[in-house]
C-alpha cells in the first residue's frame, strides 16, 4: 500500500485491506498495487448493507475482523512512529 512515493505496508496471502472504506465509508487515501498475479476478493459498501439484512450475526462477524484486523496495523504503525528518531 502507498500513499504517493511512501510505502505504508505490504500484504500477504490472506491479507485484507481497505477495510477503513467499509467501516468508514470515506474515500481511500491510499492506493494498492499487486507486484504479481493475485486473486482477491471484493465487498463493497452496497454488499456489506445485504449481508446485514440477511444475517446479522455474520455482518457483526465481519465488521469485528475488519475492526480487528484495522487496529492490528495501526498498532504497527504506531510502533513503527514510536521506534522512529524523528521528532515532530
Amino acid at each position: 500500500m502507498t500513499r504517493g512515493e511512501f510505502l505504508l505496508a505490504r500484504f500477504g496471502e490472506g491479507d485484507a485491506f481497505g477495510e477503513m472504506e467499509v467501516l468508514d465509508v470515506m474515500p481511500a487515501v491510499a492506493s494498492i498495487k499487486a507486484l504479481t498475479d493475485v486473486s482477491l476478493m471484493s465487498v463493497s459498501n452496497k454488499s456489506m448493507r445485504e449481508i446485514y439484512k440477511m444475517d446479522v450475526r455474520t455482518f457483526s462477524l465481519m465488521i469485528m475482523n475488519l475492526a480487528r484486523d484495522l487496529s492490528r496495523r495501526l498498532r504497527k504503525m504506531d510502533e513503527k512512529l514510536a521506534a522512529s528518531p524523528i521528532l515532530f
